[in-house]
């Protein structure tokens, strides 16, 4: 008898086909799967992304606001988080739903000083059908920043000579110097015999000449506590076109806030006497040489650049921004405690690189709160002067012994200051950051 076996190889093959129809089937699924997940996770992750920039956007106009000393209001915000969306392709109402909470209603930072923005969007499924809602979160939060203990934060990343003490000392107390430049020669004391820096100073990169104590060198640099702080307008300010202002029969001289666009100068002596408020001063200098008193309760000097109109590039070349010229009397300048400047006193524009400068002609003291100049050098020369100041941020900072215009004939070259710092207590609204 024959047997034969054909009828069970086909059985087989006919198995063989079934099972491969459903693994293939089965793979395709979970690659389909795979590619819905993934798509998912990347929308989800773009979406948090803008979320992040929405909610550091109502946050950065609730802290303008109130810097400003406007009282914030849920729309102001709101208007805020949409735009923000809106650039990065998610619209309200139209691909997504944006709640903006303030203050949030869940987490660590219920507070009015802090935003939530929530961004829901539809997910279109490609294996299960439907529809899956996707919601991504974000709270920022601002606050006054806290005053850092630094008495100056000497800014420039590279120079050489960043903090320069060229022919005179420097006696700091009650904080420390933070020097920023990671160059070899940070931090110099060097000229005439008895230059030191009788001051704590920290840098990034080295040092040269006498400190007491000894510096300390390679630490890590200081974040600028002003990075955030937007420079005034002079939008709606009462201009003053007159440039010089003389004393009055009584020897007094009142200034008024508003904007000075041919520079303010008082150079002819006087007790000058400044009204509350922000003087914006430009394209001449903000020069103030007087050996009588200055006042200023509540004030604001705040400089945006010289250019060769000024009187003294006119007269020495020299691109100098704020100048004070004290003698034998204080010029006392103190800050706003609220608005956009408080705790500032001095200040020069992002875009203004002329010199600070202050020449000490006696034993007249400038008291002052917070001096912020960005893009600048402050430059001392003094006879026998005194700073009392809550706070310094410059770019750079000198000392120098031999004066700019006079030469070595004044005080024999040698240049002692003393600079007692204090810590300031108010301060604007510059500490802004995602927290949840």
């Amino acid at each position: 008898m024959k047997l034969s076996t054909r009828s069970t190889v086909n059985r087989r093959r006919g198995v063989t086909l079934v099972l491969t129809c459903l693994s293939l089937t089965a793979i395709l699924f979970l690659t389909a799967l795979a590619i819905d997940s993934g798509n998912e996770m990347s929308l989800r992750r773009h979406a948090q992304n803008c979320c992040d920039a929405a909610a550091l956007s109502g946050c950065i106009e609730l802290a303008t606001l109130k810097a400003q000393g406007t009282q914030p209001t849920l729309q102001n915000i709101q208007t805020a988080v949409n735009l923000s969306a809106s650039h990065n392709n998610y619209t309200t109402g139209t691909n997504c739903t944006i709640t903006v909470n303030w203050p949030p209603k869940s987490g660590n930072f219920q507070d009015t000083n802090s935003v939530e923005v929530l961004v829901t969007f539809p997910y279109h499924n490609l294996v299960v059908t439907g529809t899956n809602n996707v919601t991504v979160r974000s709270v920022a939060s601002c606050n006054a920043s806290a005053i850092p203990p630094f008495s100056m934060l000497i800014t420039d990343p590279t120079a050489a000579d960043a903090f320069w003490i060229n022919g005179g000392n420097l006696r700091l107390s009650n904080g420390f110097i933070q020097v920023n430049s990671n160059s070899a020669n940070a931090a110099v004391v060097s000229g005439a015999s008895g230059s030191e820096a009788y001051a704590t100073v920290r840098t990034v990169g080295g040092t040269s000449g006498t400190f007491s104590p000894a510096a300390t060198t390679g630490t890590a640099p200081q974040n600028n506590p002003y990075a955030l702080l937007p420079p005034p307008s002079k939008s709606g300010l009462t201009t003053y076109s007159q440039s010089t202002y003389l004393p009055d029969a009584s020897g007094n001289i009142t200034l008024n806030p508003g904007y000075y666009p041919n520079g303010l100068y008082c150079i002819n002596g006087g007790n000058v006497t400044m009204n509350p408020g922000l003087y914006y001063v430009e394209h001449g200098n903000l020069w103030i040489n007087t050996p009588g008193t200055v006042t200023g309760n509540g004030v604001t000097l705040y400089h945006n650049g010289s250019d060769s109109s000024a009187l003294l590039s006119k007269q020495y070349g020299l691109d100098c921004g704020i100048v004070f010229c004290p003698t034998n009397n204080n010029y006392t300048i103190t800050p706003p405690t609220s608005g956009t400047y408080a705790g500032i006193s001095l200040m020069q524009g992002p875009n203004c690189t002329g010199t600070a400068f202050y020449d000490f002609w006696g034993t007249g003291a400038l008291v002052c709160g917070a001096q912020y100049f960005p893009n600048s050098t402050l430059r001392c020369w003094a006879i026998n002067g005194t700073i009392n100041c809550n706070q310094l941020v410059a770019k750079d900072f000198k000392v120098v012994g031999t004066h700019e215009i006079y030469g070595n004939s004044q005080n024999g070259g040698f240049s002692p200051l003393t600079w007692n710092a204090s810590q300031g207590t108010h301060g604007p609204t510059t500490n802004i950051a995602l927290v949840e």
